[in-house]
């Protein structure tokens, strides 16, 4: 997929960033964490290395002309950007991948992220709903639960 077919389904996430002071594109920003943490990358770090290491292959889709971020401009991008806009554009992005087959099985999972709660009271916890295609091995969406609804 080429990079304008790819970075139609981003290109509806607002920038929090002052454009004046913008070293790397958003959509390289994403492209990067996306494809990183799809191929199994699990922290900031993680994410910048990968980029050192496949910038050749990220290269083809766009150009980075001031390199792989550092890890700390990735987490504070990505943590300022709106997530429901992102969850939105990866979610249409996802469905040009997957087709539904009739026979097809969806899915649904619900736990606890571990590590979510303070020690002294468990009752903050995050709790996640996962929705997920056995079929293409991909997650259709994930949301977190309302507190209200946990006992």
């Amino acid at each position: 997929m080429s990079q304008p077919q790819l970075f139609k389904y981003f290109e509806s996430i607002d920038d929090p960033r002052q454009q004046g002071k913008v070293v790397h594109k958003l959509f390289d920003i994403i492209l990067l964490t996306v494809s990183a943490v799809t191929s199994g990358c699990q922290d900031w770090e993680d994410i910048e290395g990968f980029g050192h290491d496949r910038l050749d292959w990220l290269r083809k889709f766009v150009p980075f002309k001031n390199g792989i971020p550092r890890h700390d401009t990735i987490a504070r991008v990505m943590s300022r950007i709106d997530i429901a806009q992102f969850q939105d554009s990866f979610s249409s992005r996802m469905k040009t991948c997957c087709k539904l087959t009739h026979s097809e099985v969806i899915a649904l999972d619900g736990r606890r992220l571990k590590g979510s709660f303070t020690q002294a009271d468990r009752r903050d916890a995050l709790f996640m709903v996962n929705v997920f295609t056995c079929e293409n091995a991909v997650v259709l969406g994930q949301a977190p639960v309302d507190k209200s609804l946990i006992k």
